[in-house]
């Protein structure tokens, strides 16, 4: 039977040090990025990611995404493009990955070709396999998904409360906090912090008012929320907004 090969061509293979933060409008290329050091969070579109040391993300030609470091540390990426590719951006768990990923980048430095097309294959084999190396079942998997939706509608409001979460799922607290780290690396109340601090960010830039833009970013207290962002970012929300006109 005949069948047809997808033409995959590989761009380029590179180790660098990745920024606190950084956006990427509509990537050129495929990309296979390994977090060797350092922790990140990308945010694309609707989704946030989070990637500490050993973490693989796949991030498909077209997309656009920002990133912001907890620290920076490094990478090794793959840039690909090919006639043929449909799966979506995605964290993978891929055995070994630092080790693949450095024999992939030892064989672009030799310019030993065989060697390097062999393993970039196999590591599209992985991505094409990609929901069979999933973190959880498919029922854990929607606990979460489902768990972030309610999240993600929420945030915002000043009453809303985590516990609110499980108790709606119909699961204990405890699994629910297990569940959702496995899946998106940090708890509940991590995600839900990071979104509200990006949003009230945006609002700052934007040129709302310090108490404007915590109340609409959710946080019921002014202080605590000036409190929150000196901690998370080192600076004090009006030395941001200052940054900002820089």
């Amino acid at each position: 039977m005949e069948q047809h090969i997808p033409n995959v061509r590989l761009r380029r293979v590179v180790r660098g040090t990745s920024s606190i933060e950084a956006t990427k409008k509509n990537r050129k290329n495929h990309l296979l990025l390994l977090k060797a050091s350092g922790k990140i969070y990308y945010y694309i579109e609707d989704q946030v990611e989070y990637l500490k040391s050993g973490d693989v993300i796949f991030l498909p030609e077209g997309t656009s995404y920002s990133v912001k470091g907890i620290s920076a540390g490094t990478y090794i990426a793959v840039s690909f493009q090919t006639d043929h590719m449909d799966a979506p951006p995605c964290k993978l768990w891929i055995p070994d990955a630092k080790e693949r990923f450095e024999k992939l980048y030892t064989a672009s430095q030799k310019q030993d070709s065989l060697t390097l097309l062999s393993l970039f294959f196999d590591l599209l084999h992985r991505l094409s396999l990609a929901d069979r190396y999933s973190y959880l079942s498919s029922k854990s998997e929607s606990f979460v998904k489902d768990a972030v939706s309610i999240i993600d509608q929420k945030a915002f409001h000043s009453d809303f409360r985590l516990s609110s979460v499980p108790q709606a799922l119909g699961i204990s607290h405890v699994y629910f906090c297990k569940l959702f780290r496995q899946t998106k690396g940090i708890t509940p109340s991590q995600y839900l912090a990071t979104l509200r601090l990006e949003k009230a960010k945006s609002l700052l830039r934007s040129g709302a008012r310090i108490a404007e833009a915590a109340t609409q970013a959710g946080f019921s207290d002014p202080l605590y929320f000036s409190k929150f962002f000196r901690k998370q970012l080192g600076i004090s929300p009006s030395q941001y907004v200052e940054s900002t006109k820089a």
